[in-house]
């Protein structure tokens, strides 16, 4: 994590397990959540922290499309930092991950999407097989892109 140039994750890529023969897991899409949605991501910014109660302020019909939608995802960034109670200035890649807000952001991320009840596994530019849990029924991998 000490490299400077390791890239900025901006989307989490989630792979749902299943039980269908040959097809163990499925890429979770947004229109799985919102049909309407022409998005393709999840999106992700581990340098703000982010808090349940910020996330649920708003309109309810958005609070899971504000994952997919650039334009919500940005709102709802700039609700957390220029928040009284919850300002902060955004951090390095490495310092969220010391902080612990990278998981903080995935819990939350997660939990909003599909509730608190899951499992899940990370791989990716930070992550490795190791550290896998179970925690929540799927599978997510997180990707700097």
């Amino acid at each position: 994590m000490s490299n400077q140039n390791t890239p900025i994750p901006q989307t989490l890529n989630i792979y749902l397990k299943t039980n269908i023969a040959e097809y163990p897991y499925i890429k979770f899409k947004p229109t799985m959540i919102d049909p309407k949605s022409r998005e393709t991501n999840v999106l992700f910014d581990p340098r703000i922290k982010l808090y349940k109660s910020q996330v649920n302020k708003g309109d309810p019909k958005n609070i899971k499309t504000q994952f997919f939608n650039s334009r919500l995802f940005t709102s709802l960034g700039n609700r957390i930092l220029s928040s009284f109670r919850y300002a902060q200035k955004p951090t390095t890649l490495q310092e969220a991950t010391e902080k612990g807000n990278v998981e903080n952001n995935i819990d939350i991320t997660l939990e909003t999407l599909f509730g608190n009840i899951h499992r899940y596994c990370r791989w990716g530019i930070t992550f490795d097989e190791k550290d896998c849990y179970a925690k929540l029924p799927f599978v997510k991998v997180w990707s700097g892109r």
